[in-house]
């Protein structure tokens, strides 16, 4: 009898001790899951956020817009101990772009002050993406066009500009290489508008005169193509 009950205790001794461990398993499980899924949200929260400071981890960022005092800064040349740093601001300014352009259905390049980054960056996407850092102007051509300018800063308004037909640019890419590149026609003038921003310069301040403003939805009433002169 005394055996009997024994057995029968160890049985019910040794169940409860199963669900136990079933129960301790069950909540590491639980636990874990909702770790997990806190880790994917907060990763897609840091990654999805805009900034206007352009906070660590963001890779689409708030575009400056027409009015802020900042788009008239003069941005700082790069220091190669900020290499690090200049592949993430450029990371975002593709990201960045890549947004807009789903958004408005155009735009081929950027400038670093244009998110905040008051850095002498930009990046060109057009056939594949081009970074430029310290750029510098070592050739213009005395031949100009003139032509509708849009920005991504003022993205409803076009402004008819001059632009030298040719340049001649020297920089360094993202791993501190020096190249030299010349651009012409289309390519010449995109560097040359990306080039003002990092002095500071808009082309609402190029304007041909006081009548060479327009807004885009009226754009198929002007002629918009480049006319050189």
């Amino acid at each position: 009898m005394q055996l009997k009950s024994a057995m029968k205790a160890g049985r019910i001794f040794l169940a409860f001790g199963v669900l136990e461990v079933e129960r301790c398993i069950l909540f590491d499980w639980i636990n874990w899951l909702e770790s997990s899924f806190f880790e994917i949200w907060l990763k897609r929260k840091i990654t999805h956020s805009v900034n206007d400071n352009g906070g660590v981890g963001m890779a689409v960022r708030q575009i400056l817009m027409l009015g802020d005092a900042r788009l008239h800064e003069i941005a700082k040349k790069v220091d190669k101990r900020e290499l690090s740093e200049m592949k993430s601001a450029a990371t975002d300014l593709h990201d960045t772009m890549m947004q807009f352009r789903q958004k408005h259905g155009w735009g081929r390049a950027i400038a670093a002050p244009q998110i905040g980054v008051m850095k002498r960056l930009i990046l060109i996407c057009v056939d594949q993406p081009l970074v430029l850092m310290n750029p510098e102007i070592t050739f213009q051509s005395e031949e100009l066009m003139e032509l509708w300018d849009d920005c991504m800063s003022f993205p409803d308004l076009l402004v008819k500009v001059k632009r030298h037909k040719a340049c001649r640019v020297k920089y360094r890419d993202l791993d501190w290489k020096e190249h030299e590149m010349a651009f012409d026609n289309h390519m010449s003038e995109l560097f040359q508008h990306e080039y003002d921003h990092l002095d500071g310069i808009l082309a609402v301040s190029r304007a041909v005169d006081g009548k060479s403003f327009a807004l885009t939805c009226a754009k198929e009433k002007i002629r918009i193509q480049p006319n050189l002169t």
